[in-house]
Formats: structure tokens, sequence, C-alpha cells
């Protein structure tokens, strides 16, 4: 937080995006959401803020707005996971059916898109689905992926963080074991 501060003061052009990230990963949940709006106010058609606004509202268990907030971004950006964050809300909302939807259509992509076993992981983990959501996330560490590197600060994995199986995944990737963060996100 002291760099983000500095990096505030050095240039907020550069460093405004990215702060209601920070507070995304820090759990500070509603910072996060005043930083995201601000955001928002000032760029209305930059997808990463309706995705930590998104995120952010998830983890406060507001689904009516995170889900919505998710969607913009998707739309925004076509990026390929991010619709990996919808259905991980739709799971933990009581919407399995259409998480399982857009589970499928992850796994199945046309052509010879690349599936991102992260994203896969991710929505197994929102499904309470803990062994199917190892093996993604095993499949991704094989494969290299870059999300992997986040896996410790990601609030959608802190059911996970009791497995051993992921804090070994956490020390193969030199990670240190994550204590702070073994319960259910605040």
């Amino acid at each position: 937080m002291p760099e983000l501060k500095r990096a505030l003061e050095i240039d907020p052009t550069v460093a405004l995006p990215r702060i209601g990230a920070f507070f995304y990963f820090a759990r500070q949940y509603d910072e996060a959401i005043r930083r995201e709006l601000k955001v928002l106010e000032a760029a209305p058609n930059y997808s990463l803020a309706h995705l930590f606004l998104g995120l952010s509202y998830e983890q406060k268990k507001d689904f009516s707005l995170a889900i919505p907030e998710m969607k913009k971004a998707i739309e925004l950006s076509g990026d390929k996971v991010f619709p990996a964050y919808v259905a991980h809300a739709y799971a933990l909302s009581g919407k399995t059916r259409e998480a399982r939807r857009i589970l499928e259509e992850l796994k199945q992509p046309s052509g010879k898109s690349y599936v991102d076993p992260w994203a896969i992981a991710l929505v197994y983990t929102g499904l309470g689905q803990r062994d199917s959501a190892m093996e993604w996330l095993e499949k991704a560490y094989r494969n290299r992926d870059h999300d992997m590197a986040f896996c410790k600060v990601w609030p959608h994995f802190d059911p996970l963080r009791s497995d051993p199986r992921f804090q070994d995944l956490l020390r193969r990737m030199n990670l240190p074991p994550d204590t702070a963060h073994t319960g259910p996100a605040q």
C-alpha cells in the first residue's frame, strides 16, 4: 500500500485504474468498490474497473450488482476468461444451472482457441467441487498459466486454502503457504 500511495502521487493516470484491484486483493471490498466507481466516472468503458467492481460486489454477496458488472466487462473487453467470473458468481448465488452452462462453454471452445485451466478451476471452486478445482489448477500449473502467479491472493480460492494439495501447489510455485486468508472471504 505505501508503494501504491507513492504511485498515485507520481502518476495518478497510471495508478488510479489499478488501485481498486489492489484493494480487492487486500480484501478491502468497500474501498475497492469506492475506487472502481471513481474510475468509472472518468472512464465508463474501462472493462477492468467493471470487472473488479463486480468481483468486489460478489465478495460482499451482492450478486444482483456483481453479475451485471462482470457481464459489462465481458461486453467491453471480449476477454475469454471473464465468463468464468460470471459462472463463479452464478454458482455462489445458487444459480448452478447457469454456472454449469458457462463451464461447459469454457471447456468446449470453438475452433482452436485455448481453454484456460485456471478459469475452469475458478468455476469449479464456486461450485464447491474441490477435487475438480484442484485437477484444473494442476493443469494450469503444468501449462505455466500466468494467472497461477496470483493464486495466493485471489479470494476465489479461499475455500481451497486449507487443502494440502493447494498448499503444495503454492510451495511448488515458490509461494509460501498463506494462513492469513483461510476462511471465507470477508
